[in-house]
Order: structure tokens, then C-alpha cells, then sequence
């Protein structure tokens, strides 16, 4: 028969080993997807931008005609003047906006979930999928419309209880990935659902 000192030690050594399955293997971690910010609603954005110098421009020269002024008054001419403004504005509000996406990154694997913000100084966010509780998915009617939306992941990570993922394209199906990589994460280390509550 086993001694009383083994016994003792069996709980332990239990807990020892679960901890030792919970930690991220490197080697057998796959990812599952990878992607940064969508640049739809940006794009949209930019288009209207220039698109308003245009209509104003269309209304400068409306006016001009009206008030018997030529429509084409040389390279200075307001119309002109008014499209290129309107082209740097844009051109700059999609450059930022670009820049600001691509300081923005978020990669699902088989084991965890990262947010990584900052391009020269970075902030990584992380949660292990066996800490996976609920996810939520927030969509207004254009991000619906161009399929867009931001995906809120809940955990008991005290550290990180919501993992915010901003606006990526197709929302909904990478928001059933994640749900599938976390059930299948805790299959694996042999979490039940009644142990998560």
C-alpha cells in the first residue's frame, strides 16, 4: 500500500501536471488567423472627403457661371484650386489612417488570442483560449452593410477580463473561429463546462 507521505503529495503532483498541460506549447501551436484593422470604413471616408471638395468646387463654378464670370479662369482658378485641397486632405486622412491600422494587429492560434498595438512601442495583449468565456460581436448598419465590426472577447483573466479585437472584416465568422479554437482548446486540457462554472 502506498504510504500516507504519497497520498499527501497526490493532489499536488495533480495540480503540478494540470498546470504543466495549460502552458502554451510553442511547437504544437498553430494559428488560425491573422489579420489587422479593415480599411473599409476608411476608405469610404476618404472617398467622401475628396467627393465633398468636388461638390463644392461643382457649386464654385455654378456660381461663377450664374454671375457671368468664365467657368475657366486659368491654372489659379478656384475649382482647381478647390480638388487639389480636397485630394490632400483625403490622401492625408487615409495615410493616418493606414498608419494607425497598421499599428494594430491580432493573431487567434490554436492555444491563444494576441492584440498587439504600437508600431515602435508595443503593447501586447494576450488571453489563453482555457480562460475563454463568452465573445460578443458590436456592428453598426454601415459596418453590416460592408461587412465590418469589433469583436469583444470575455475571459477569467483577471488581468485582461475583455479582450477588445477593433473592426476586422467578416466579424461574425472569425467570432465563431475563436469559439471553436477555445472549446477545442479546453477539450483538449479536459475542461468541462460545469468546471468553467
Amino acid at each position: 500500500s502506498k504510504s500516507p507521505e504519497n497520498n499527501n503529495n497526490a493532489p499536488a503532483e495533480s495540480q503540478t501536471n494540470y498546470i504543466r498541460n495549460s502552458l502554451p506549447d510553442t511547437k504544437t501551436e498553430r494559428v488560425i488567423f491573422e489579420c489587422y484593422p479593415s480599411l473599409k470604413l476608411v476608405n469610404l471616408k476618404s472617398i467622401g472627403l475628396f467627393a465633398l471638395f468636388i461638390i463644392i468646387a461643382i457649386i464654385a463654378t455654378i456660381v461663377k457661371s450664374i454671375q457671368g464670370i468664365s467657368l475657366f479662369s486659368g491654372i489659379g482658378s478656384i475649382e482647381v484650386l478647390l480638388l487639389f485641397v480636397g485630394l490632400i486632405v483625403a490622401g492625408l486622412y487615409y495615410g493616418y489612417q493606414l498608419f494607425l491600422s497598421y499599428s494594430n494587429h491580432y493573431k487567434l492560434t490554436s492555444q491563444r488570442i494576441f492584440v498587439t498595438t504600437g508600431l515602435l512601442n508595443k503593447q501586447i495583449d494576450e488571453i489563453e483560449l482555457e480562460k475563454y468565456k463568452d465573445i460578443l460581436v458590436r456592428q453598426t448598419f454601415i459596418d453590416k452593410f460592408i461587412n465590418c465590426g469589433d469583436i469583444d472577447v470575455m475571459s477569467a483573466d483577471a488581468s485582461c477580463p475583455v479582450l477588445k479585437i477593433p473592426y476586422v472584416d467578416d466579424p461574425i465568422n472569425k467570432k465563431e473561429l475563436i469559439r471553436a479554437a477555445a472549446r477545442e482548446r479546453k477539450s483538449s486540457l479536459g475542461i468541462t463546462r460545469r468546471e468553467e462554472i
